[in-house]
């Protein structure tokens, strides 16, 4: 199992924000259209989906090529993910 972490956005509102769902390894498809169920057309655009390692690769690319130190921030980042399963895990209990 992965992590996919999905960018969308309401178009009402113009707020982007993501969406977390654990799927199968190269699961991409799948969850981009589970994710555009629950976030459905128009008043939601789903753009994208990546696992957590991809996001990483990107960041570390960027990091290599700009100099600008992005890995620090996608360390906090990844501490927030962590903590929201675990959040809704108690929401729903």
């Amino acid at each position: 199992m992965e992590r996919f972490i999905t960018f969308i956005k309401n178009n009402e509102t113009g707020e982007e924000f993501i969406s977390m769902r654990k799927a199968m390894a190269g699961a991409h498809d799948n969850v981009m259209k589970q994710e555009s169920l629950k976030y459905p057309l128009p008043r939601f655009t789903v753009h994208t989906t990546y696992t957590d390692i991809e996001l990483r690769d990107i960041l570390e690319t960027l990091d290599r090529w700009t100099g600008t130190s992005v890995m620090k921030d996608l360390n906090r980042l990844e501490n927030r993910l962590d903590a929201i399963p675990q959040l809704v895990h108690k929401l729903s209990s």
